[in-house]
């Protein structure tokens, strides 16, 4: 999230700045709406906003003129509250939409206006200068603060179906080694331990990923990530740090419930661990960090893409 572009209006004038200076309770120095309020400064996308001015139409194209304009913010998200830093400079967004007017073209046709909802205005809580370019960031003290744990009853996942088939085939395949090599006492032996094998994943697979489910918890606080394993004697902890995430692959049912994936799988080998790692089998799921199971994962999902702003790739699996 970024600074694309800076304005400040002095009377009827419209000027382009490189840098404006932010005035704590009051607005942009200089600006003839730097009258303190709730909407000291305002903030635009900027594709979108340079759309709206090349369509050319709209009671507001004259009128309406964002003192910052952005990249990486996505507007739809935001909500009254959020605060922000801007080069050390703290903002805070206490409205997240432009007002519409009867008379406007857009109002009379029934047609979206480019604008309305691309926009944001806020009040500054700390002074200071901003620059083109400078970097948008959100407030500790406002990221997310979250904790969790698989849903125990949920036994059957999306890959589940795979693991139908291969354990047939494990068993019987025992069974006819078993058959065939009667001879031989090592082979017998090893085509017993493979029918065997195909037995624990018919019947006992699921109960012993339900078991080590119960183990794992998730937590989100202000600068990372977290599935920590209670064991016997010790908590392991595995940390992801939030500036590290860069993508999100996600498997969401219609009730909201689901598997979230942090920046993975990268390729087939990681699809083949992410397959095994869901299937509670081995320790495939120590070398993926996800998020299994939740009752609440699209609701997480959503406040992580907030969170993290539109830099972040998130990917239906």
């Amino acid at each position: 999230m970024r600074i694309e572009s800076l304005r400040l209006k002095t009377g009827s004038e419209e000027q382009k700045k490189t840098s404006l200076d932010l005035e704590k309770g009051k607005g942009v120095k200089g600006d003839v709406k730097a009258q303190g309020g709730d909407r000291q400064l305002c903030l635009a996308d900027e594709r979108s906003y340079n759309e709206y001015k090349e369509a050319g139409k709209g009671l507001c194209v004259d009128r309406f003129m964002p003192n910052i304009t952005t990249s990486g913010l996505n507007y739809s998200l935001l909500r009254r509250g959020d605060k922000f830093s801007i080069n050390g400079i703290v903002i805070e967004i206490t409205d997240t939409e432009k007002k519409c007017f009867p008379e406007c073209e857009f109002v009379r046709n029934g047609e979206t206006c480019l604008i309305k909802k691309n926009c944001a205005f806020a009040k500054i809580l700390e002074s200071g200068t901003v620059e083109t370019g400078d970097e948008i960031k959100r407030c500790s003290n406002i990221e997310l603060n979250w904790h969790g744990e698989p849903d125990p009853k949920r036994k059957w996942t999306k890959y589940e179906w795979l693991f139908l088939p291969l354990s047939w085939f494990v068993f019987f395949g025992g069974l006819f080694w078993m058959a065939a090599l009667k001879s031989n006492a090592l082979l017998y032996v090893c085509a017993i331990i493979l029918a065997l094998l195909g037995i624990w994943l018919i019947f006992f697979r699921n109960h012993h990923k339900k078991r080590k489910r119960m183990k794992y918890s998730y937590e989100i606080t202000d600068n990372e990530l977290r599935i920590i394993l209670t064991k016997k004697d010790e908590l392991n902890v595995r940390k992801l740090p939030v500036e590290n995430i860069s993508y999100i692959g996600y498997s969401i049912r219609k009730d909201g419930s689901g598997t979230l994936y942090f920046n993975f799988p990268n390729d087939y080998l990681d699809l083949f661990r992410l397959i095994m790692a869901n299937s509670g089998i081995g320790t495939f799921d120590e070398t993926v960090f996800a998020f299994y199971e939740l009752k609440d994962a699209e609701d997480l999902l959503e406040q992580l893409t907030v969170l993290l702003g539109d830099d972040i790739k998130t990917e239906k699996i």
